[in-house]
């Protein structure tokens, strides 16, 4: 079946103003943030940075097939690439472990998408990964909540969607659930592309449980990383083609024109 790089073939050409932002557009943007932006991006379009990126070193040698196709196709999309990277963070460090990347882009007038990076498959970012599985809180939760408090304070007058794949994913949730009522109210809705869930003593905090009917998670029929602890939001089993080793990514979930292909559950 179709999947997200041919919604961009597709739809690529829309305007938000023909065709409202969904969640193709957010499970784009999730995998968009694993590109290797650099601060002389920000600023600019990101046609602007698919282009310096297309001349780098790291384009041509190290960034697989789909990710070099991604880049392409938005280059050649109003929809997407016309959108301005407002901000892109990224940090690693080993004590405590961290491995964290996030931008900001321009949707429209008065709203913004902030979008957290999984997991880069470095030891540092293997090392959060487990601790995720066991321990109610990492560093880097934290540090994306500081991130979209950070963001919402630059941009007062905005609201904004919150989206991430993976580790990403958690962070999105976790950033909204711990921000504070002002911040909540004007997320729109964060959205976990195979993200891990929380333990209870995190989601039954008050102001985690205040932001849960903005949150929602995706994953793929054979998910392994966004079944991993509780979710307390609202689940949807996507279709998908590949074998369960590739249904991680994104990329990989069908599309039917611009949404996608809900399955019946989980597989066994």
């Amino acid at each position: 079946m179709a999947g997200l790089l041919d919604y961009l073939r597709w739809r690529g050409d829309l305007s938000y103003k023909q065709a409202e932002f969904n969640s193709c557009d957010a499970g784009l943007l999730a995998t968009i943030a694993y590109w290797p932006f650099e601060k002389e991006d920000v600023g600019h379009s990101l046609r602007h940075a698919t282009k310096r990126m297309k001349e780098t070193k790291k384009f041509k040698e190290d960034l697989g097939k789909e990710a070099k196709e991604e880049i392409e196709l938005v280059n050649l999309s109003p929809r997407i690439g016309d959108m301005q990277l407002l901000d892109w963070n990224t940090q690693k460090r080993a004590n405590p472990a961290l491995q964290f990347a996030a931008m900001t882009v321009r949707l429209s007038k008065h709203k913004i998408v902030v979008s957290f990076r999984g997991t880069d498959w470095s030891m540092i970012g293997l090392q959060e990964d487990m601790a995720m599985s066991y321990t109610d809180e990492i560093y880097g939760q934290e540090v994306a909540a500081d991130y979209l408090r950070d963001i919402a304070h630059r941009f007062p007058f905005d609201k904004i969607y919150v989206v991430g794949h993976s580790k990403g994913g958690n962070y999105a949730c976790y950033s909204v659930g711990a921000c504070g009522k002002m911040i909540q109210d004007r997320v729109i809705q964060a959205i976990s592309f195979d993200g891990p869930g929380f333990t209870k003593q995190v989601y039954d905090a008050p102001a985690f449980k205040r932001a849960i009917p903005k949150m929602k998670t995706y994953v793929p029929e054979s998910s392994l990383f966004g079944i991993m602890l509780d979710h307390p939001d609202r689940v949807l089993v996507v279709k998908s083609t590949y074998p369960m080793a590739h249904q991680h990514n994104p990329r990989h979930w069908s599309i039917g024109r611009d949404r996608y292909v809900l399955a019946k559950g989980l597989t066994r």
